[in-house]
């Protein structure tokens, strides 16, 4: 009965659900009330048909649900447990401002009745609505609880507050969502609290604010790829209007006719908020390019969203980095025309309005249809591979894997017609090469510049999902090759070109490793560029350096050649200003144009400057910067004349060819930047940023740095979490500040089981008590007596151990001294490999890598000068002691960290210290004993933690240094000197070990079974100097060398006419032809050498 519907106002006797009035009524009315719980059975059975559905068709979330933010006052859960709820004699609850938990007059849960009952009946409504979605959204007041005011009573007049253990609440949240497989959305109408927004992301609760678009505190309007990663993002609001109901201001005039807000002050001001806002989106859509023609970013000019633009604003959030994206079905596109809409009901709630399309019929919408596609093309498909591992995953073995090399060659679609051979080979796995986006031409994909996106070069997200379900249909998957040490750097990166522009200020500039504190006092707060090809001034009076401006964006930079960089802006005045009376003569010093200008001048000037690392200060610098170039373009479109003024001084400032003094003012404007231009063989002395190895446009990544993470594995885990790829080889490790944190971040990513952030995962994954959630292995360089560290979370390496012990099996170990006698008569001197590695090892240090040296000898000297008995070490004994003792390093590097020290990496600090002492037999040993004990972290904790934080700072830089060494002198430098036997030189192999014993190959297998059983086995890799067949044919020469000397007698004696005079030697050398003719023996065709196979041949 409707009239009853309320149970405050019952008969007495049915208030109470215990009293025998309730018993009868029950009783009496058994068929009505069964019929009732019928209809609920139905309703369960038919959510549970739609949360099978949603898996069966592998739905990256499926069901999203919502637990209602409150309660009706009369309805059954009061009557059923008043003692949990404050309740006045009508039922209603009054809140501060008007507002409650989702609606006037809904009473709040009692924090003391929650306790009382155990949290009973908040986790029965986290289950019953978690049971069967993939997502739950729980408006924010229902977890947090406002602080609610209820009624004043009698005897009292104030007001009394609720508060709610929101902490236990939290937690009771993330253990049913962790129970239950089920995400958790946190909805709310207001910004949230910070405090309250740091809890959520340690429970990776997403946040949700509907119809909001994300902003800064200062309003501006955030690009996509800054949105919060923990959130949920969608054009309108469900319950309040449609997107074109937000254009038009319709949930402002809700709000404020239903009494839900403060009126009229709150809807004058709404309504003034919300035509910056309108204005805010066409900008912002102009910024990501999505603007369609015909558009202005003039909001006078759009009275009403057409379809076209609706499209645009949902491409905009879908391209954030949101993790979930809804797409009202209230804002589809095809409902956008003026005329085919209703405007009376975007009056209506939500809840009230109707779609002008049946879900039946949803396919049959070409431009929904269209829209969906172009989601699918951004985010990805939303659907999770069939076979993918649940929520509480263990990783997948691989049974036998295969290498694709993906380029612009070989595409995501060519490899795709590749799966099924591979399956009828066996393959399990496709251990693919990386295919974010890099560098354009990139052949290998090492150089990426965008880890949020994939590769365009290699294939589309669509011709990827295309792979991803072939892979699928046969059974297989994806090993990906991740590349966290590095990232490709120039004109095609943007978080480098902003580094460029803004120096310290920018917001990615702790992304690099760069060191803007280096000797150079020319380069204090810069970045050294070393891209040009000849010296500085050369270049820069040839007229090959090109100040330009951009009439469109406002903006200057320099050009050279392929290479674009940025101007600071407060260096903008500097072009602006100069000659200003020419324009005041022109235009007259009262115009309007020029006063404009000259506000703009000092603007630019009085930014934040670009050594700013305040928090506020940078925002302010990004804010204003970006609102000073657009005022600066609109002055020029709309006053030709101030456009003509700056681009004569463009032009006034790219000098005049042979008149030297003429570039003095672009010279000045270039010393003013955050980077200082520079002729490339500069980098080897100078450099400061990290690179991979000494290759200028690979900066090093700062992955320690926990936003860099996130933003380098964003896109990755996403990919791992729906299943497309099953495991990652790690790209470098070595090049990590610290691998073993890096593998643990990646393993309680991949778990859920805490946030990645923290830096302990639980104790029975430490320990390997239990399977690892994610397939790891990592490109690890192991000397023949060294061991992967026992604590890293990975399965082992990428096996280039295994390569080179199976490559020894086929040797003649035998004839070791007789090949080595060969070789030495052949080449007329010995060669000691020991000493050469030691001395390519040296060249490196002084050449190729001797910037990155310089920037750790002065962190050595500034960590002697802090103490007495150290301070008189100079810079340049320091700097030489260095180079003897990562000369002298036995192993690629050591991982020593502020807390821990194995007994493994303290015997090679001390057998390097050691060998380097008794190499030069130093005078005073004293300097060895200080670097000894600086390496080791032995600094005396009475020192203060100032000196041992620089001590560690120190040693990780220098750990980060010693392996780019190694493979430089050794597998660059060395292997293509000590020739004996060129089958043995390969990466992680030892020339000086002449075959491996069968015995010993079976000893390695059986270490390997014990602690590393999932290590990747391999006989080749890209990364192979010689192939798995070339490098059999020249093993077969260690069972014949005696055939083998007469063969190199007889070829050299024939080949004499071919040399040549280079230099004091001959061209060849003779350690050359030596390894040119294993060589050819390794490449030589079977066949009777004739044209066609010598065509061929050459052609290799």
């Amino acid at each position: 009965d409707e009239g009853w519907s309320d149970w405050h106002g019952w008969p007495q006797d049915f208030r109470d659900q215990h009293s025998a009035a309730v018993a009868d009524f029950a009783l009496a009315n058994r068929d009505r009330i069964e019929f009732y719980q019928y209809l609920l059975w139905q309703t369960e059975l038919q959510l549970t048909a739609v949360g099978r559905r949603s898996m069966e068709l592998g739905l990256k979330v499926g069901l999203i649900g919502t637990l209602a933010a409150s309660l009706h006052p009369g309805g059954f859960e009061t009557w059923y447990r008043p003692q949990l709820f404050a309740l006045n004699p009508a039922g209603a609850i009054s809140f501060p401002g008007g507002r409650g938990m989702g609606r006037d007059g809904c009473p709040p849960l009692l924090p003391a009745g929650l306790k009382g009952a155990a949290y009973a009946p908040f986790i029965a409504a986290l289950q019953a609505n978690m049971r069967h979605a993939g997502a739950l959204c729980i408006n924010h007041a229902t977890i947090a609880g406002p602080r609610c005011r209820l009624p004043a009573a009698a005897a009292f007049s104030g007001s009394v507050f609720l508060q709610y253990p929101v902490a236990e609440l939290l937690g009771i949240i993330a253990l049913e969502s962790r129970r239950n497989h089920c995400l958790v959305i946190c909805e709310h109408d207001e910004e949230l609290p910070a405090d309250f927004r740091r809890q959520l992301e340690r429970m990776a609760i997403l946040s949700y604010r509907p119809g909001h678009f994300a902003t800064t505190s200062s309003g501006d309007w955030l690009a996509p790829e800054h949105y919060p990663s923990l959130s949920m993002v969608a054009a309108s609001s469900n319950e309040l209007t449609t997107l074109n109901g937000y254009w038009l201001g319709k949930d402002i005039d809700l709000l404020s006719a239903t009494g839900a807000a403060a009126a009229p002050a709150w809807r004058e001001k709404s309504i003034i908020a919300r035509a910056a806002d309108r204005a805010r989106l066409l900008v912002a859509l102009h910024r990501q390019g999505l603007l369609p023609d015909g558009y202005d970013v003039d909001p006078a000019t759009v009275p009403w969203l057409s379809p076209a633009l609706v499209r645009s604003v949902h491409l905009f959030l879908a391209g954030s980095a949101a993790k979930i994206c809804l797409l009202p079905l209230q804002d589809n596109p095809s409902f956008q025309e003026r005329h085919g809409v209703d405007e009376q009901s975007l009056d209506l709630p939500g809840w009230e309005r109707k779609l002008p399309l049946d879900i039946e019929n949803i396919r049959e919408d070409e431009q929904l249809v269209s829209l969906m596609r172009s989601f699918c093309a951004e985010r990805g498909e939303g659907i999770v591979r069939p076979s993918a591992l649940p929520v509480d995953r263990t990783a997948v073995i691989p049974g036998a894997f295969y290498r694709l090399q993906l380029n612009h060659d070989f595409t995501f679609r060519q490899a795709a017609e590749v799966v099924p051979y591979l399956d009828s080979l066996g393959i399990s796995h496709c251990y693919t090469s990386p295919y974010l986006k890099a560098r354009p031409g990139s052949s290998h994909g090492y150089d990426i510049i965008d880890h949020a996106n994939l590769n365009p070069e290699i294939g589309s997200r669509e011709e990827y999902e295309e792979l991803v379900a072939a892979l699928d249909r046969h059974g297989m998957a994806q090993i990906l090759d991740m590349v966290p040490n590095h990232m490709g750097v120039g004109s095609d990166n943007k978080w480098w070109l902003d580094v460029l522009e803004n120096g310290r200020a920018s917001q990615y500039a702790d992304f690099f490793d760069i060191n803007w504190d280096p000797q150079q006092r020319g380069l204090k707060g810069r970045v050294l560029l070393p891209v040009l090809g000849d010296y500085y001034g050369s270049v820069l009076e040839g007229s090959e350096l090109h100040l330009e401006f951009s009439l469109e964006k406002g903006t200057f930079r320099i050009t050279y050649y392929g290479h674009s960089f940025p101007l600071d802006p407060c260096s903008y005045p500097f072009i602006l200003g100069h000659d200003l009376g020419r324009l005041e003569a022109l235009l007259g010093s009262r115009h309007q144009g020029v006063h404009e200008l000259q506000n703009l001048i000092s603007s630019f000037a009085n930014l934040p400057g670009r050594e700013e690392t305040d928090p506020e200060q940078v925002r302010t610098r990004y804010r204003n910067k970006e609102v000073l170039k657009k005022l600066l373009a609109r002055l020029c479109r709309e006053i030709p004349e101030i456009a003509t003024f700056i681009e004569g001084n463009v032009v006034l400032l790219n000098g005049e060819k042979g008149c030297s003094e003429s570039y003095n003012l672009l010279h000045k404007l270039l010393n003013m930047q955050a980077y200082r231009l520079a002729f490339w063989r500069v980098a080897s002395d100078e450099i400061n940023y990290r690179r991979f190895f000494d290759i200028n446009d690979l900066a090093g990544v700062r992955a320690e740095n926990q936003r860099v993470f996130e933003e380098t594995h964003r896109f990755v885990f996403d990919l791992i979490a729906t299943g497309k790829v099953d495991g990652l080889r790690i790209d470098h490790p070595d090049g990590l500040y610290d691998p073993r944190q890096y593998c643990s971040r990646l393993q309680a990513a991949a778990s859920g089981e805490i946030a990645a952030s923290e830096k302990v995962l639980p104790a029975e994954l430490l320990l390997k008590e239990r399977p690892l959630p994610l397939y790891v292995v990592v490109e690890k360089i192991l000397a023949d007596f060294e061991h992967l560290p026992a604590d890293w979370l990975v399965h082992g390496t990428t096996g280039y151990d295994f390569s080179v012990v199976l490559n020894g099996l086929f040797v003649d170990a035998t004839a070791e001294k007789t090949f080595t006698r060969i070789y030495h008569r052949f080449i007329g001197h010995s060669m000691d490999f020991e000493l050469l590695l030691y001395n390519c090892k040296k060249l490196i240090i002084k050449t190729a890598m001797a910037g990155e040296l310089n920037v750790l000898a002065d962190e050595l000297h500034r960590l002697g000068q802090m103490n007495r008995f150290t301070r008189d070490y100079t810079l340049n004994h320091l700097r030489e002691t260095l180079i003897e003792i990562i000369s002298c390093f036995p192993v690629y590097r050591t991982y020593i960290t502020g807390d821990r020290i194995s007994q493994d990496d303290r015997n090679y600090v001390e057998w390097a210290v050691s060998k380097a002492k008794s190499r030069q037999q130093a005078e005073d040993p004293a300097i060895y004993d200080f670097m000894q004990a600086t390496l080791l972290l032995e600094i005396e904790a009475g020192k203060g933690n100032v000196l041992q934080n620089t001590a560690k700072k120190f040693v990780m830089k220098l750990q980060q240094y010693t392996g780019p060494v190694m493979a430089k002198g050794l597998e660059d430098t060395c292997f293509y000197i000590y020739n004996r036997l060129l089958s043995l030189n390969e990466v992680g192999g030892d020339p000086r070990r002449f075959g491996v014993s069968v015995a010993a190959f079976h000893h390695a297998n059986r270490e390997r079974n014990s602690y590393w059983p999932h290590a990747m086995l391999n006989t080749s890799t890209h990364d192979s100097k010689r192939s798995e067949d070339l490098r059999a044919r020249i093993n077969v020469l260690s069972e014949m060398p005696g055939e083998w000397q007469k063969a190199l007698a007889r070829w050299s004696h024939c080949n004499r006419g071919f040399r040549t005079k280079v230099g004091h030697g001959p061209a060849p050398s003779k350690n050359d032809e030596y390894a040119l003719y294993q060589n050819l023996v390794g490449v030589w065709p079977f066949e009777r050498m004739d044209r066609e196979n010598r065509v061929s041949l050459a052609g290799r």
